[in-house]
């Protein structure tokens, strides 16, 4: 007797499109490597370009999912063009691959949007695994990296607004310099063409100024300011 049963229909998978990539890169070198190492790992490479103008050119007529940006380019910084990216191609997402380890380029990168920020030293590994998850909405920024920067960052605006507090006079900054370089009160004074006792008003005004006690309390200080190159 014949099986008159209707076979089983196939299951149909789901077509799944591989995320669109912008590189942005003034190193062809560089967006070669990238292209062919992002290509190999499914991921589809709609454009690339060498400055942020035809960077931001791509992203109109393309819109892709995630943009590669190197943080230094040729007619702006990466944070500018993922700034204007934002407007340009706003469902676009923005990681950094770059060879500029600052807390400023990081710290740049952070307030621009990005959801990444990467060291072109790296495995192309890396890469392709943070445009993925950057393009299912996930921020691969380096929480470690970023506190450390941050804190700095603070520490060194502390410093800057206590500097600016301390607003040492022209001729008691350079009594200060002469300090640090290991003169004596008298040799200062001399270097200064002033008397012995305009000399040591220089400097005990700058030990007053700088909340410290001693000539080489205040050189300290005013190092740890920035006060003295």
């Amino acid at each position: 007797m014949r099986d008159e049963r209707t076979p089983d229909a196939p299951i149909l998978q789901p077509v799944v499109e591989a995320v669109k990539v912008l590189l942005v890169e003034d190193h062809p070198m560089m967006v070669e490597g990238l292209r062919i190492s992002l290509e190999r790992a499914g991921l589809d490479v709609c454009g690339a370009a060498l400055t942020a103008a035809d960077g931001l050119e791509l992203a109109r007529r393309h819109q892709p999912q995630v943009a590669v940006l190197d943080f230094n380019l040729p007619d702006s910084t990466g944070a500018e063009l993922a700034a204007q990216l934002r407007e340009a191609s706003p469902e676009t997402a923005v990681i950094f691959v770059t060879g500029d380890e600052s807390d400023s380029a990081l710290l740049a990168a952070l307030e621009a949007g990005a959801r990444g920020y990467l060291l072109k030293s790296q495995p192309p590994t890396d890469v392709a695994d943070a445009v993925r998850q950057a393009a299912r909405g996930v921020s691969v920024m380096p929480p470690g990296r970023v506190s450390a920067a941050q804190m700095r960052a603070r520490e060194a605006q502390r410093l800057q607004m206590e500097a600016d507090r301390t607003r040492l006079a022209p001729r008691e900054l350079e009594a200060l310099t002469l300090a640090a370089q290991g003169l004596a009160t008298k040799q200062i004074a001399t270097k200064l063409g002033v008397s012995l006792a305009t000399g040591r008003w220089y400097v005990q005004q700058a030990i007053e100024k700088l909340g410290t006690h001693s000539k080489l309390e205040a050189v300290a200080k005013a190092r740890r300011l920035g006060l003295l190159k």
